[in-house]
């Protein structure tokens, strides 16, 4: 009876690892990839119109095997496996877009009267593959990228000229 409560509670610790790295590796991915497409953009709809973060985001799940869903809280925008935004309870990860006071790695940030700083923060899931457990523990793995810079015209300026 020890020997199976052992064998059982060493399964659970293997399933959670394993699923706390993919959490890990896809929340980095997102990071990595929303960091190099998310420049201009200061929402989480503005990434999801990019083809190309949509493209790398699918390719990234699938490639790390990513399959846990999770609900997002209040003010965050969550998608499914495909980057489409979803706000249901079945979402693979979420992003929210914070304005940034940016302390420190914005030096130019005040030459550029039109430039905005914001981040974004993205929220992945990982659980245990018990079904009993699974409704208990939905646990989260968060992460932020650099802060980025979104380019709105003053009113009455042109974006490109004209």
């Amino acid at each position: 009876m020890i020997v199976i409560f052992f064998v059982l509670l060493f399964a659970g610790y293997l399933c959670l690892s394993i699923n706390q790295n993919k959490a890990f590796a896809v929340k980095n991915a997102i990071v990595r990839i929303t960091e190099r497409h998310g420049l201009g953009v200061n929402n989480a709809d503005g990434l999801a119109s990019q083809s190309k973060w949509k493209e790398e985001i699918t390719k990234e799940l699938k490639d790390v095997g990513y399959n846990t869903r999770g609900k997002c809280d209040d003010g965050w925008t969550g998608f499914n496996v495909k980057g489409e935004v979803r706000n249901d309870n079945d979402v693979f990860f979420c992003i929210r877009a914070v304005k940034s006071t940016c302390d420190s790695g914005c030096e130019d940030s005040h030459s550029n009267p039109n430039t905005n700083l914001h981040y974004f923060e993205i929220k992945t899931f990982y659980h245990f593959n018990i079904p009993i457990f699974r409704t208990f523990f939905n646990l989260v793995v968060e992460g932020t990228t650099k802060p980025l810079r979104s380019y709105e015209p003053k009113s009455g300026f042109p974006i490109f000229g004209g």
